[in-house]
């Protein structure tokens, strides 16, 4: 049975070459996970933050709540 390919001492360094790429990828992705997660708390703070200036009274989870789409029980207001 005949060989589809002919080994070259190439071949190690260009593996290696794309491990380390591939290494750098994941770094990367890691690092665009943590980046998202903090934009998203310094979001959540800076709305508190500005809502709380202004007056309102929303907590830190009613915010959270808010930005992440989910509704919770208005009070009345009395006239």
């Amino acid at each position: 049975m005949k060989d589809f390919y002919t080994q070259s001492p190439s071949w190690h360094e260009k593996i290696g070459r794309i491990y380390a790429l591939l290494e750098r990828v994941k770094i990367s992705e890691e690092q665009s996970a943590d980046m998202f997660h903090l934009r998203k708390t310094s979001r959540i703070l800076s709305i508190s933050g500005t809502t709380a200036i202004e007056g309102n009274r929303l907590s830190l989870s009613q915010v959270r709540d808010v930005i992440n789409g989910q509704a919770f029980p208005r009070k009345r207001v009395a006239k």
